[in-house]
């Protein structure tokens, strides 16, 4: 999901820039208690190594403010502006505000973020999301002491990821791939490092799940998002009609990496040969809807 940074500046750094939910042109823009808003601007996103694609209108992320009792903001991406804008309740400079300590998510989720979960059909839709862009979870910290000084926010991937490129026969069609394992977790709980990686992943869910992958347009590499883990996932391939299985070797699958292999079905056999694990965030922008 590559790393994306995403700045927060305030006012006093984008005076052009207007929160669409207040709906006037003070400069800068004030609440009732005089506390001056922090603005949010979309810099360099994050990418998925396979395609360049961009965050889409109306993304929306959470920004939770730390100290004394968290607050989880809803902001949404303007991209005719470039810009995140609070949805409600906006982040601000209040007048005895010292420094601003945040973390940022995405997806937003209005019951905050102890415990993140991946979709099991991520070839699915939820509210008009696709549920592949969904399981992709973001995380990013940052502080600043100063409302002169922008937030670097630099994004990270929290869950692991396979890509499954997949070689048939010209008579063949693919209709499904999914991972497995009689105990594969949908949902952990996070830790993070002060830069905003995971620290530590503890799972929370366990269940004789499979999580449905994602598939290109031609159905030659399919994606699937899942829970950082130890483990011997299963594959599981549906070719006209016909199902075949194949065990991956047991890895320990890290947080913001990929995993490629590659799978050929001839002769009613199939292979799966794996290529090197690398960083997730190879180039690209990352589509979240």
């Amino acid at each position: 999901m590559k790393k994306k940074n995403v700045i927060l500046y305030s006012l006093g750094l984008l005076l052009a820039a207007a929160v669409c939910s207040c709906k006037d042109d003070r400069m800068p823009l004030e609440d009732d208690s005089g506390g001056n808003e922090v603005v949010f601007s979309l810099s360099t996103r994050a990418g998925d190594s396979e395609a360049k694609t961009s965050f889409a209108n109306n993304t929306n992320i959470g920004i939770v403010q730390n100290g004394g009792t968290p607050t989880n903001y809803k902001y949404t991406y303007d991209a005719g502006r470039r810009t995140f804008l609070a949805v409600d309740a906006r982040v601000l400079w209040d007048k005895n505000v010292e420094a601003i300590d945040i973390e940022a998510f995405y997806p937003y989720n209005p019951d905050g973020y102890g415990t993140l979960s991946v979709k099991e059909d991520q070839r699915g839709i939820t509210n008009g999301a696709s549920n592949y862009y969904l399981s992709d979870a973001l995380h990013a910290k940052g502080a600043v002491m100063t409302r002169k000084a922008p937030i670097g926010l630099t994004f990270y991937h929290v869950m692991s990821k396979l890509v499954l490129n997949v070689s048939l026969d010209e008579q063949e069609e693919i209709t499904a791939i999914t991972i497995g394992n009689n105990n594969l977790p949908l949902s952990a709980n996070f830790s993070y490092k002060d830069d905003g990686t995971v620290n530590s992943v503890t799972s929370v869910s366990a269940a004789d799940k499979n999580i449905s992958a994602y598939p290109s347009e031609d159905k030659k590499t399919w994606r699937a998002i899942f829970v950082p883990q130890n483990i011997s996932l299963k594959i599981s391939l549906t070719v006209n009609g016909k199902t075949y299985a194949a065990p991956l070797q047991k890895l320990n699958y890290l947080s913001g990496k990929q995993y490629v292999y590659n799978i050929t079905v001839k002769n009613k056999k199939i292979e799966v040969e794996q290529v090197d694990p690398g960083s997730w965030t190879l180039g690209g922008d990352i589509e979240t809807s």
